[in-house]
Protein backbone atom coordinates (compact mmCIF):
# COMPACT_ATOMS: atom_id res chain seq x y z
CA UNK A 1 0.00 0.00 0.00
CA UNK A 2 2.89 2.40 1.02
CA UNK A 3 4.41 1.70 -2.48
CA UNK A 4 1.34 2.44 -4.30
CA UNK A 5 1.23 6.18 -2.23
CA UNK A 6 4.36 6.64 -3.00
CA UNK A 7 3.74 6.67 -6.77
CA UNK A 8 5.03 3.05 -7.29
CA UNK A 9 3.41 1.49 -10.73
CA UNK A 10 3.29 -2.15 -9.90
CA UNK A 11 3.61 -4.77 -6.86
CA UNK A 12 4.41 -8.26 -7.29
CA UNK A 13 4.70 -10.20 -4.34
CA UNK A 14 7.74 -13.64 -4.11
CA UNK A 15 7.46 -15.71 -4.87
CA UNK A 16 6.24 -14.62 -8.54
CA UNK A 17 4.51 -16.53 -11.29
CA UNK A 18 5.86 -15.90 -14.39
CA UNK A 19 2.65 -15.00 -16.45
CA UNK A 20 1.60 -12.42 -14.11
CA UNK A 21 4.77 -10.91 -14.21
CA UNK A 22 4.95 -10.46 -17.97
CA UNK A 23 1.21 -9.48 -18.08
CA UNK A 24 2.09 -6.81 -15.17
CA UNK A 25 5.15 -5.92 -17.82
CA UNK A 26 3.25 -5.97 -20.61
CA UNK A 27 0.19 -3.81 -19.36
CA UNK A 28 2.80 -1.46 -17.67
CA UNK A 29 4.13 -0.51 -21.25
CA UNK A 30 1.00 -0.35 -23.28
CA UNK A 31 -0.29 2.50 -20.40
CA UNK A 32 3.21 3.93 -20.82
CA UNK A 33 2.75 4.68 -24.75
CA UNK A 34 -1.09 5.94 -23.96
CA UNK A 35 0.37 8.48 -21.89
CA UNK A 36 2.72 8.92 -24.18
CA UNK A 37 0.12 9.58 -27.34
CA UNK A 38 -2.51 11.46 -24.95
CA UNK A 39 0.80 13.70 -23.35
CA UNK A 40 2.40 14.51 -26.75
CA UNK A 41 -0.70 15.86 -28.29
CA UNK A 42 -1.61 17.45 -25.73
CA UNK A 43 1.20 19.81 -26.20
CA UNK A 44 0.78 20.22 -29.71
CA UNK A 45 -2.41 19.80 -30.38
CA UNK A 46 -5.50 21.23 -28.09
CA UNK A 47 -7.50 18.35 -27.07
CA UNK A 48 -9.55 17.57 -24.03
CA UNK A 49 -7.25 16.88 -21.23
CA UNK A 50 -9.81 14.51 -18.87
CA UNK A 51 -7.71 10.99 -19.74
CA UNK A 52 -4.34 12.21 -17.34
CA UNK A 53 -3.90 11.75 -13.50
CA UNK A 54 -3.73 15.15 -12.47
CA UNK A 55 -0.20 15.20 -11.41
CA UNK A 56 1.42 14.75 -14.90
CA UNK A 57 -1.80 17.63 -15.69
CA UNK A 58 -0.34 19.67 -13.41
CA UNK A 59 3.46 19.18 -15.03
CA UNK A 60 2.02 19.76 -18.36
CA UNK A 61 -0.01 22.96 -17.11
CA UNK A 62 3.35 24.09 -15.90
CA UNK A 63 5.25 23.28 -18.52
CA UNK A 64 3.08 24.72 -21.42
CA UNK A 65 2.61 27.96 -18.68
CA UNK A 66 5.60 28.42 -18.48
CA UNK A 67 6.41 28.44 -22.30
CA UNK A 68 3.71 30.45 -23.38
CA UNK A 69 4.68 33.43 -20.49
CA UNK A 70 8.45 33.87 -22.10
CA UNK A 71 7.55 32.65 -25.55
CA UNK A 72 9.17 36.02 -26.74
CA UNK A 73 12.05 35.45 -25.59
CA UNK A 74 14.78 33.91 -27.48
CA UNK A 75 17.16 32.62 -24.81
CA UNK A 76 13.99 30.75 -23.01
CA UNK A 77 15.95 27.65 -22.20
CA UNK A 78 15.39 24.34 -20.56
CA UNK A 79 16.85 24.78 -17.65
CA UNK A 80 14.61 27.92 -16.64
CA UNK A 81 11.78 25.79 -17.53
CA UNK A 82 13.03 23.09 -14.85
CA UNK A 83 13.63 25.45 -12.38
CA UNK A 84 10.28 27.08 -12.45
CA UNK A 85 9.03 23.10 -11.93
CA UNK A 86 11.34 23.02 -9.35
CA UNK A 87 13.14 19.86 -10.96
CA UNK A 88 16.57 19.18 -12.52
CA UNK A 89 17.22 19.91 -16.22
CA UNK A 90 18.15 15.68 -16.41
CA UNK A 91 14.36 15.15 -14.62
CA UNK A 92 12.88 17.70 -17.09
CA UNK A 93 14.06 16.04 -20.00
CA UNK A 94 13.60 12.17 -19.26
CA UNK A 95 10.19 13.16 -17.95
CA UNK A 96 9.61 14.85 -21.76
CA UNK A 97 11.14 12.64 -23.58
CA UNK A 98 9.63 9.58 -22.37
CA UNK A 99 5.82 11.47 -22.10
CA UNK A 100 6.49 12.47 -25.38
CA UNK A 101 8.85 11.04 -27.52
CA UNK A 102 10.59 14.84 -27.95
CA UNK A 103 13.10 16.91 -26.23
CA UNK A 104 11.82 20.08 -24.30
CA UNK A 105 13.61 22.08 -27.21
CA UNK A 106 11.31 20.77 -29.64
CA UNK A 107 8.35 21.02 -27.63
CA UNK A 108 9.62 24.81 -27.03
CA UNK A 109 9.78 25.28 -30.76
CA UNK A 110 6.55 23.38 -31.85
CA UNK A 111 4.71 25.73 -28.99
CA UNK A 112 6.36 28.64 -30.55
CA UNK A 113 4.94 27.64 -34.10
CA UNK A 114 1.70 26.97 -33.06
CA UNK A 115 1.44 30.88 -31.87
CA UNK A 116 2.99 31.76 -34.85
CA UNK A 117 0.55 30.05 -36.44
CA UNK A 118 -2.08 31.89 -34.61
CA UNK A 119 0.02 35.22 -35.35
CA UNK A 120 -0.55 34.93 -39.11
CA UNK A 121 -4.06 34.37 -39.05
CA UNK A 122 -4.93 38.29 -37.99
CA UNK A 123 -2.35 39.13 -40.79
CA UNK A 124 -1.56 41.98 -38.75
CA UNK A 125 2.22 41.55 -39.31
CA UNK A 126 5.01 40.08 -41.48
CA UNK A 127 7.03 37.50 -41.40
CA UNK A 128 9.68 38.93 -39.82
CA UNK A 129 8.02 40.32 -37.10
CA UNK A 130 6.40 37.03 -36.17
CA UNK A 131 8.87 35.08 -36.14
CA UNK A 132 10.83 37.59 -33.07
CA UNK A 133 7.33 37.78 -31.67
CA UNK A 134 7.32 34.13 -31.05
CA UNK A 135 10.59 34.20 -30.25
CA UNK A 136 12.99 33.07 -32.87
CA UNK A 137 16.14 35.15 -33.12
CA UNK A 138 16.55 34.99 -36.78
CA UNK A 139 13.64 35.06 -39.49
CA UNK A 140 15.47 32.49 -41.67
CA UNK A 141 15.71 30.04 -38.45
CA UNK A 142 11.89 30.48 -38.11
CA UNK A 143 11.33 29.56 -41.66
CA UNK A 144 13.00 26.78 -41.98
CA UNK A 145 11.07 25.21 -38.32
CA UNK A 146 7.82 26.47 -40.17
CA UNK A 147 8.28 24.72 -43.30
CA UNK A 148 9.52 21.27 -41.50
CA UNK A 149 6.59 21.30 -39.03
CA UNK A 150 3.38 22.37 -41.89
CA UNK A 151 5.52 21.48 -44.61
CA UNK A 152 4.98 24.94 -46.37
CA UNK A 153 6.29 28.38 -45.78
CA UNK A 154 5.29 30.72 -43.76
CA UNK A 155 4.18 33.06 -46.92
CA UNK A 156 2.18 30.29 -48.39
CA UNK A 157 0.46 30.00 -45.28
CA UNK A 158 -0.38 33.20 -45.36
CA UNK A 159 -1.52 33.69 -48.87
CA UNK A 160 -3.71 30.92 -48.29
Amino acid sequence: MTGFESGADAYVPKPFNATLLNTRIRKLIEGREKLKETFGNILITDSPQSKLADKEQDFIDGFKKYIEEHLSDPDLCVDDIARSLNMSRVQLYRKIKSSTDSTPNELIKIIRLKYAKQLFSGNDYSISEVAFMAGFSSPSYFTKCFKEVYQENPSDYISS
